[in-house]
């Protein structure tokens, strides 16, 4: 008898210390800060993000509104860390959101993620790209694309493969531009759009060609065009 008791002491022992081992493996473990990221931007870090370009403003409730340049939408912005007690990102009514000399807006590029349903922006990153510089065709025309962005930051930016492209919207000038051969081959070709006034953008096209991106056509257009 005596040994029986022994052996369920043992066993309730055991039982009681495996939970208070498991509790202590599944606690919540307290935010304090400085000491680990936050928990929403830890989130946003694992997932797909946007960057956009655009310009900021604060409404009378004191909301940060952005206005991406490319397509003149405005979002939302709420930093990921709105809720952690923290500033980890820049927060826009301690910056200056015109250019001091000619107040301008100043252009910002975010990358944070999109939601449809509240049309916000949470961004974890800023970057303050300076005062608004629209690109002079004109002086660009024959400028290789590394050329332009020494001065000029693409709203857009992306290299694709001519044979795995769709030749629509506005890349239907590729079957002009390339014969039918060349549509078949893994020609990479650069894309990359600019502003070139308050309300109109050019898309620029680029073959490499001696290690440099070539232009090879351009597109004028309005923002806010669906093609």
């Amino acid at each position: 008898m005596k040994k029986l008791l022994t052996i369920i002491s043992i066993s309730a022992l055991f039982i009681f210390l495996s939970f208070i081992i498991y509790k202590w493996f599944i606690r919540e473990k307290k935010y304090t800060p400085g000491t680990e990221r936050c928990i929403d931007c830890a989130l946003i870090d694992n997932d797909t993000l946007q960057r956009m370009v655009g310009t900021v403003e604060i409404d009378k409730n004191g909301k940060w509104l952005f206005t991406d340049r490319l397509t003149n939408l405005t979002y939302n912005l709420t930093p990921c860390d709105f809720n952690c007690g923290r500033e980890e990102v820049n927060y826009f009514d301690k910056i200056n959101l015109k250019d001091p000399a000619t107040q301008k807006q100043l252009y910002f590029d975010i990358e944070g993620k999109y939601s449809r349903k509240k049309n916000e922006l949470m961004y974890k990153s800023v970057i303050s790209l300076g005062k608004r510089i629209f690109l002079n065709i004109k002086k660009t025309k024959e400028a290789t694309f590394d050329h332009i962005r020494e001065r000029h930051t693409p709203l857009e930016e992306q290299t694709f493969l001519l044979k795995e492209s769709h030749y629509a919207g506005l890349r239907s000038f590729l079957p002009h531009y390339f014969n039918k051969q060349q549509l078949k081959l893994p020609i990479p070709i650069k894309e990359a759009t600019w502003e070139t006034g308050d309300s109109t953008l050019i898309t620029i096209w680029f073959q490499q060609k001696q290690n440099l991106w070539q232009p090879i056509e351009h597109y004028e257009w309005r923002k806010g065009t669906e093609f």
